[in-house]
């Protein structure tokens, strides 16, 4: 693991319109943040594509991200005005 750099923690908090969650509701926290969690996650392919090519690489060189954490809601059958993810 060497050379594993300070990291910096990232909250991205997503708001949509909240509803029962029997309905197709439009614009929603989630849609919002799977465009976020995406845009993380293929950045994060693309530094990894990176530290494999090179047998020199070092972790605490590169750019990581990890999502770490979701939340948000309060019933299982309503849509959440708010969800918010973390990733470090």
């Amino acid at each position: 693991m060497g050379n594993v750099a300070r990291g910096v923690r990232i909250q991205v908090k997503c708001r949509g319109q909240p509803g029962h969650g029997s309905l197709f509701i439009e614009d929603t926290a989630a849609e919002k943040l799977q465009r976020v969690i995406n845009s993380f996650l293929a950045f994060r392919a693309e530094q990894k594509k990176i530290f494999d090519s090179d047998p020199e690489q070092s972790v605490g060189k590169m750019i990581t991200v990890n999502l770490t954490k979701i939340e948000g809601g309060s019933q299982v059958n309503v849509v959440p005005t708010e969800l918010t993810a973390c990733a470090w």
